[in-house]
């Protein structure tokens, strides 16, 4: 069971059991306890609905705030170089260490990370002032089979040409923290 799934059926315990209060302080007439459980109800009802409806995959601090709007939107340090040949226009953005996180998940052969919850990368595009994608990929050295794809991730469907996300391990310094990030983005656009 999941931590939102706990938190649903806590909040729909203490949702019946102030509906249950509301409901006899009702029958005996006692207002100011009617008034009290209706808030009551009215702020678990709330509760329950917002756990109902929510994407969060767990319960933390940073996940809530996020869904909430609250969180800062990070300040995401990037290099921006463009190019052309005849062909096509490349436009790519380099993150220096640390970059932003990516969040992967390893596939049932344990060679590969694939790229499946896109939050972190659409949080990035948004920064770039592109549009974001839609799904996840698989990282592309599991597609090809070529070593040379290793930590690299591509949509070819991608509304404005092909966008390319490159990871690294990156080493936060103020923590001594390893992690998956995001060291590139390369749009390319054929003419």
């Amino acid at each position: 069971m999941s931590d939102i799934a706990i938190a649903r059926t806590v909040v729909l315990v203490i949702l019946c059991a102030a509906l249950l209060a509301l409901f006899i302080s009702l029958i005996r007439r006692e207002w100011d306890n009617v008034i009290r459980s209706l808030i009551f109800a009215l702020i678990f009802a709330g509760l329950f609905v917002f756990f109902q409806n929510t994407k969060m995959e767990h319960l933390t601090i940073g996940e809530l705030k996020k869904e909430l709007g609250l969180a800062k939107a990070p300040e995401y340090v990037f290099i921006k170089e463009e190019g052309r040949d005849l062909y096509k226009q490349t436009v790519r953005y380099f993150f220096p260490e640390p970059g932003p996180r990516l969040s992967l998940t390893i596939d049932e052969s344990g060679r590969y990370l694939h790229l499946d919850k896109i939050d972190e990368v659409n949080r990035v595009l948004d920064h770039l002032g592109l549009k974001k994608v839609t799904h996840g990929v698989k990282e592309l050295a599991s597609l090809t089979g070529s070593q040379l794809d290793v930590n690299l991730y591509r949509w070819d469907d991608y509304p404005d040409g092909i966008l390319t996300i490159e990871r690294a391990i990156c080493r936060d310094k103020r923590t001594f923290n390893s992690y998956n990030c995001l060291q590139s983005v390369t749009l390319t656009r054929w003419r």
